[in-house]
């Protein structure tokens, strides 16, 4: 779910100039710019985008350190300074075990793993990796027994959007309740299990364009939908199910593409926190 800031034909000034503008907005009162720098940071392979993913992990809105954990796990892979490394294994090891959001230890626990299997030997020892005092890797962090079965429907009313665009968000939201054991995501013939509770997430593509914007393409995807009674069909209050996200791209069709997955990514780990969370607050 991770975004190309600027094209790398530009050049290190630019970059770097794009570093500092990310790392400008990540100090935004606005919680969807802090998202979109994160989204931006994540597709920078360079030391100093690693440092501010590893700052933005202490977001106070929990999709932004969510996506930070999941923007590491894809730029700490890479060849860094021995400190730098370290400084973020510590951070995610931090939010593996103490963040307030399932949704980001998961997110902190998949990129501890990620990063130890690419650095091997180079890993740092921490509490949270091999080498150390403590227990090595850990996964996401779930209670046992799968207690609700969570049936998605995405459709798309955007006119924009391919079936594969559908089937991505459909997949990722599905893909991002199954990490969580109590949670089970079905299809519209699945049936619920006699301990489990029901529910059918409808979601609405609302928006996924792709404009012009400076030297690149900002991709901005939206969003609407509600939960609903599985099977049954009748619609519960769940408060705000509109969600929005953009990221930027070079001008390329394949960077484009991956822009929009990008996007879509990211709404679908909103969505699935937002739904994990109705579900749970439910008698």
């Amino acid at each position: 779910m991770l975004v190309l800031a600027l094209v790398a034909a530009l050049g290190g000034v630019a970059r770097a100039d794009a570093i500092d503008d990310l790392a400008s907005k990540l100090r935004s009162s606005e919680y969807k710019v802090r998202l979109a720098a994160a989204l931006s940071l994540s597709r920078i392979l360079e030391p100093r985008a690693v440092a501010l993913l590893v700052t933005a992990m202490g977001d106070s809105n929990q999709t932004v350190r969510g996506v930070a954990a999941a923007g590491l796990a894809k730029t700490a892979i890479r060849p860094l300074p021995p400190a730098d490394l370290k400084a973020a294994l510590l951070r995610l090891c931090t939010a593996s075990k103490s963040d307030s959001s399932d949704f980001v230890k998961g997110q902190a626990a998949k990129a501890i793993t990620a990063i130890a299997a690419a650095q091997g030997a180079k890993t740092p020892a921490t509490p949270c990796t091999a080498g150390s005092t403590g227990t090595g890797p850990v996964g996401p962090v779930t209670q046992p027994g799968a207690r609700y079965l969570i049936v998605p429907k995405v459709a798309d009313q955007s006119k924009a959007a391919l079936p594969e665009d559908i089937a991505y968000l459909n997949g990722e939201i599905s893909k991002g309740l199954n990490k969580n054991t109590e949670f089970s995501a079905g299809t519209v013939a699945a049936k619920v299990g006699p301990k489990q509770v029901g529910y059918e997430v409808a979601v609405n593509i609302k928006i996924l364009s792709a404009t012009k914007e400076g030297v690149g393409m900002k991709v901005a995807c939206r969003t609407e939908g509600y939960v609903a009674t599985y099977p049954g069909g009748s619609i519960l209050t769940i408060g705000n199910m509109r969600m929005d996200a953009a990221v930027m791209t070079s001008k390329s069709e394949k960077d484009i593409a991956l822009g929009k997955k990008d996007c879509l990514g990211g709404l679908a780990d909103a969505i699935k926190d937002t739904v994990i969370k109705f579900a749970k607050s439910r008698p």
